[in-house]
């Protein structure tokens, strides 16, 4: 009898086409080891290793101290001093982890099951125990009667089962509608507002499908995750499996969903697209929910590059037989684009169903905002005169006890304006954002929904999976990035039904900086000549750009090609990306490159696969007995030694090489090393990035048109935000025009006008299909009269050179006055010129004008960041000189102009020796 396989992917039975099977033995490992943990030594140089020294002495023991790690951070910081001693502590704590092959828990895990999981049944889970379970193991104590058959339930059913079961005497508007849609196996949009029980749609059709398969519930965020798991009700046994879980804990989720122990899965999008989920074997789906699925869309307001191939998981991979989405902040072009994405075809709102098209057609809106919320808008000049204000507005507008969040738009705000707060607020004032510790994070949200923090500052990195029902007053400490943003973040008020308050205090000033920003920072790499010159890399055979390493056939198949649709002599072959390398080249950020490949398998389907949060390397370092001995008893090693390059104790694997040559799927290369390394060998993930399969020929008027097509979408998107950004600015001081109107008035009146005025605006803008800040200014002469007002002479340029859909060849540029032309001429060339000035990795014009418009704007790049060129003579020269258009296009005219010089500058620095000689 053959020895089972381990690590092999087991049968899913969700999936109708077969995996064919591997030739290469990945579950037959033999290098078996007793898992014991060792120390290894690590030769590593600089900072890491000085501080390795610190934890090592010198016959290569672990000193006592760093034996155990330290308490993990329970306290936000509230001064520089704590800051740099909790970054020092994470710093020591990495390096362990690092380093040590101890068992160190150095940092803690969020739950990652709810209590209906118990330890009993977990203890059932059996060590070595991969197949996929026929059926679901009951609950302790689980009756026999079985529940209804989900196909038959009609609404006086469903109601018996919420009051039942969940506890719920009856069902909100749009719930009990979009649960009878999803049942009748309708792929379904629903739309509710914040705080108005969308969970519980998802949460009822789980429990009656439970016996069919499982739920798999989409989130963006794992905090949004970690609440919706504490909050799942006692009949439904949940999971989380996301990127801040150890390897080990990850396995044993998964190892729980084989086993049938899981009803619903929180997973987040880059978790579900990541190639370790490859060949996991998921029990079947018996429905794939989609929670804030505005993210799906590039009109939305912030917009996941990694949500537009949910799709493709969802239908196509997982073949998932119900799909639900979830929003409450969509605009009727987001709706569209959403449901053309995912394929819906099904929309619910609390006060009817309808299909897409009817939806999209209908003139009613109903109000977005709740009615217990009362919002107030106040127009001020600057950033002390805000603070004053939001002094005057925490002392005198809520109880000294209750809860409250303060939302800015920059990260350096938040600090600054926390420390000028502490003084005036008694029960403590933190800051809360991306650059903060994630365990300094965790702290101040667990202080604040504890009640331990009374104020949180916050950017929007805080909003989403908070639950905290009595916060009653949200204050917006200058302009939200759109209508979307503010109709999000003000539903985190007074959830309970109370009544509570939103504040927004409005700058000009903030307000010019973050339309310069919005214009100028994003949508910087997505030009059609530099997406051109990725795609001819990525997608011409004869390109030299990245290695190509042609499939096998079993490689071929299991990436969806056939080898009988090739064309005679034309190999299929793969190739590995370095996001940030290639992001560098292109002067983007990830998730701006994340986009553009996106984009390039929608419309290349059936010509290109995908693999995102790709490891392009492996790398594998052996400790006691030599590779080639190990080799011989075990045939995976055997086959992956010779594909591996040796620099000294590290074999260093081609990933994309190694699956191309071998078969299989990256998730089973990984699996299998992974299992057979014990104490002999360690395996480490590296270089992450894409691997991309071309799997049919490629013609150049495809190319051209995919590059076209690609680059107009960014393009478009990043007109959407700011347009977005102005219908914003346009609502909130119009509210604060008729507040002030009622000051004069009616200044005893209860009902405050910007509160009436805001919701019909607010209203208005989710009505509309087109031109939102037109729609909320009342006409296009309004919105240029406000504008122009709030942005004087830059908004009569901006107006002149609006974003557009850049052609294939580049057109003339327009003339300009001979003033500005002369003094942007002179500046391009002497920056260019300066010996500080970098080389570029991307020789392209479109590449250096992009660098250079930003670098003259104060804009950071990733090329160019702020934080290392803030203080050069030329940063930011022309920050106030009209729209980022505008200066790019002077930008773009000026390095034309300039390159003759600037090539002859060059040639003699190089022949004086000032450049060395690459």
């Amino acid at each position: 009898m053959a020895p089972k396989r381990r690590g092999a992917a087991p049968k899913n039975s969700s999936t109708t086409a077969e995996v064919p099977t591997m030739a290469t033995p990945y579950g037959a490992n033999f290098v078996r080891q007793d898992m014991r943990r060792r120390k290894k030594t690590c030769a590593s140089k600089g900072a890491k290793s000085k501080r390795l020294n610190q934890i090592y002495d010198k016959g290569g023991r672990m000193k006592r101290k760093y034996s155990k790690a330290p308490e993990p951070i329970t306290a936000a910081p509230t001064s520089r001093k704590q800051e740099r001693a909790q970054r020092h502590q994470h710093q020591t704590l990495a390096a362990i982890r690092s380093s040590s092959l101890l068992k160190i828990k150095t940092k803690t895990e969020p739950r990652s099951f709810s209590d209906a999981l118990t330890p009993e049944l977990l203890a059932t889970l059996q060590e070595e125990a991969d197949d996929l379970a026929d059926f679901r193991p009951p609950d302790e104590g689980e009756t026999e009667q079985e529940p209804p058959q989900p196909e038959s339930c009609c609404p006086e059913e469903l109601t018996r089962v919420l009051r039942e079961v969940f506890g719920h005497e009856s069902f909100r508007p749009g719930q009990m509608e979009a649960v009878l849609a999803v049942l009748d196996l309708k792929r379904t949009l629903l739309l509710l507002a914040t705080g108005s029980g969308k969970s519980l749609c998802y949460q009822l059709p789980a429990y009656l499908l439970r016996e069919e398969g499982l739920t798999l519930v989409v989130s963006p965020l794992v905090s949004l995750m970690a609440d919706q798991l504490a909050r799942l009700p006692k009949c439904l046994r949940g999971a989380v499996c996301s990127g801040q879980q150890s390897r080990e804990t990850a396995r044993e989720v998964m190892k729980a969903v084989r086993a049938r122990l899981v009803d619903v899965l929180f997973v987040s999008p880059e978790r579900l697209g990541m190639w370790s989920f490859d060949g996991c074997g998921m029990p079947p789906i018996a429905l794939a929910c989609i929670d804030e699925a505005h993210c799906v869309s590039e009109w939305s307001h912030n917009f996941r590059p990694e949500y537009l191939r949910l799709n493709e998981y969802l239908q196509g991979a997982l073949n998932a037989k119900r799909v639900l989405a979830l929003t409450a902040t969509a605009t009727k072009p987001t709706v569209q684009s959403v449901c053309d994405i995912l394929n819906l075809d099904f929309v619910v709102r609390r006060d009817r169903s309808f299909c897409v098209a009817e939806l999209l057609a209908d003139a009613a809106q109903l109000r977005v905002q709740r009615q217990n919320i009362t919002m107030d808008v106040r127009t001020l000049p600057d950033s002390d005169m805000q603070t004053r204000e939001l002094i005057k507005v925490i002392r005198n507008e809520v109880q000294p006890t209750e809860s409250v969040v303060i939302y800015v738009w920059r990260k350096l705000t938040a600090d600054q304006l926390a420390k000028q707060l502490r003084p005036y607020v008694k029960g403590g004032v933190s800051a809360y954002h991306g650059d903060m510790l994630a365990d300094a994070r965790s702290a101040v949200q667990a202080n604040f929904m504890s009640g331990k923090l009374k104020v949180v500052v916050a950017t929007v990195a805080f909003g989403m999976g908070l639950d905290k029902p009595d916060i009653r007053l949200v204050v917006h400490y200058g302009i939200p990035k759109s209508i979307e943003n503010y109709i999000q973040e003000t539903g985190r008020c007074a959830r309970d039904g109370q009544p509570g308050k939103c504040v927004a205090l409005v700058s000009p000033k903030d307000y010019q900086m973050m339309r310069w920003l919005e214009s100028g920072g994003a949508g910087g790499g997505t030009k059609v000549p530099l997406v051109r010159k990725l795609l001819m890399a990525l997608l011409r055979e004869d390109s030299q750009a990245y290695p190509h390493h042609p499939l096998s056939k079993d490689a071929l198949l299991l990436a969806g090609g056939k080898e009988e649709d090739l064309p005679k002599g034309w190999q299929p072959y793969c190739l590995s990306l370095d996001q940030k390398l290639v992001a560098k080249e292109m002067n983007c950020s990830t998730d701006e490159l994340h986009s553009v490949l996106a984009h390039l398998c929608r419309h290349a389907a059936g010509y290109v696969s995908l693999l995102s949060a790709f490891p392009t390397k492996l790398k594998l370092r052996f400790f006691k007995s030599d590779p080639q001995q190990l080799a011989e008893v075990d045939p995976l090693l055997r086959q992956v030694l010779p594909l591996t390059k040796k620099v000294g104790p590290v074999h260093s694997l081609d990933t994309a090489k190694a699956i191309a040559a071998m078969g299989g799927t990256a998730g089973q290369l990984s699996n299998g090393l992974w299992q057979a390394r014990g104490d002999e060998f360690s395996v480490e993930k590296a270089d992450f990035g894409y691997m991309v399969s071309v799997l049919k020929p490629v013609s150049e008027s495809q190319l051209e048109e995919w590059a076209a097509e690609i680059s107009s979408i960014n393009v478009r998107a990043r007109a959407s935000a700011v347009e977005k950004l102005d219908a914003a600015f346009i609502a909130l001081t119009r509210a604060a025009e008729a507040r002030e109107r009622q000051q004069v008035s009616d200044p005893d009146s209860t009902e405050p006008a910007s509160n009436s005025t805001l919701n019909s605006l607010i209203d208005a803008y989710f009505a509309a299909t087109v031109e939102p800040s037109t729609v909320v200014a009342g006409s296009g002469m309004e919105k240029r009269k406000r504008l122009e007002g709030a942005l004087g002479d830059q908004y009569t340029v901006a107006s002149q050179a609006r974003p557009r859909p850049e052609p294939t060849t580049t057109p003339p540029e327009p003339a300009l006055a001979p003033p500005a032309a002369a003094v942007v001429q002179a500046t391009v060339a002497r920056l260019l010129m300066d010996p500080e000035w970098p080389e570029l990795p991307c020789d392209e014009l479109e590449s250096i004008v992009q660098a250079v418009a930003q670098f003259l704007a104060g804009v950071g790049s990733v090329v160019l960041p702020g934080k290392k060129w803030n203080q050069h003579h030329f940063w930011c020269r022309f920050r106030n000189m009209g729209d980022f258009q505008s200066l790019e296009e002077q930008v773009r005219s000026a390095v034309r102009s300039s390159l003759p010089e600037i090539q002859k500058h060059k040639q003699r620095r190089l022949d004086s020796g000032a450049i060395p000689i690459a």
